[in-house]
């Protein structure tokens, strides 16, 4: 049963959207002459964010069908590049379980559209992130599927004791805590990357949940009939780009007493 922070997380905004709405709405025939007429479209604006807010998955859906094939064509994609990959639930015990986020901005905290389990890597988990970003669709040019958004996400659990430790963003050189400092000194690792020139990447530990996240910081757009990667990326990652988070991953294990995968 979810928690009330898990249920605070996941409804509280399209809640107040959709009852703010109503009450607009209604206010016109229970409170004549108390809301000026012209805040109406307000109401129904408000009650489509509302709705949107509390049913985002099928509203991602049906603005862009493809998205109903998305874990499954990574699955594929994956297995292909000699990654044995198996799709499962999200919320299966086996996968990664995060505390609910009332209030994030980062593109990283959105509910995974789906959950792969990963075998023989150091990657345990690989996790499609959809997201809708006002503003990117709708202008000249440009289609409702440009507004929808995905990363890719690569995780693996660790037991962490300090959160700055495992904060790193690559560039010119890594930064951050003490992994970047371990990256920064894997001359195999520079010469992959250098490989993939305009490949960024960020990584994230959650010390509630106990995992740390591996994510390219470019993110892509569903349109066009397939996964279009800003900044000149392919649609999913090559056989190269997932041995650099796997890398990763395993200087993850190292700095946590595991063992990582060759």
């Amino acid at each position: 049963m979810p928690s009330l922070a898990e249920l605070v997380g996941k409804y509280l905004f399209g809640v107040l959207c959709v009852g703010v709405g109503l009450l607009i709405l209604a206010s016109g025939d229970l409170f004549p002459g108390a809301i000026n007429p012209q805040a109406t479209p307000v109401g129904f604006v408000l009650l489509l964010m509302g709705a949107i807010a509390l049913f985002p998955r099928q509203y991602m859906s049906l603005v862009n069908p493809r998205l109903g094939n998305l874990t499954g064509e990574l699955v594929n994609h994956l297995n292909q590049i000699g990654v044995k990959a198996t799709e499962i639930k999200p919320d299966s015990p086996e996968a990664i379980k995060r505390g609910a986020k009332v209030f994030s901005n980062d593109p990283l905290d959105a509910p995974p559209w789906g959950a792969i389990k990963i075998e023989g890597r150091n990657i345990e988990f690989v996790e499609p992130l959809v997201m809708n970003l006002p503003g990117g669709g709708g202008g000249k040019g440009k289609r409702r599927e440009d507004a929808i958004k995905v990363t890719i996400s690569y995780l693996l659990r660790a037991r962490i004791d300090d959160e700055a430790d495992f904060t790193a963003t690559s560039g010119p050189s890594w930064e951050g805590g003490r992994l970047a400092d371990t990256l920064n000194a894997d001359e195999e690792l520079k010469q992959m990357l250098e490989g993939l020139r305009l490949l960024r990447i960020r990584v994230k530990e959650n010390m509630v949940d106990s995992y740390v996240s591996i994510s390219p910081l470019e993110r892509g757009s569903l349109s066009g009939g397939s996964v279009v990667k800003t900044f000149g990326l392919h649609d999913f990652p090559s056989a190269e780009e997932f041995a650099v988070y796997d890398r990763i991953a395993g200087h993850v294990k190292s700095m946590t007493g595991d063992v990582p995968d060759e």
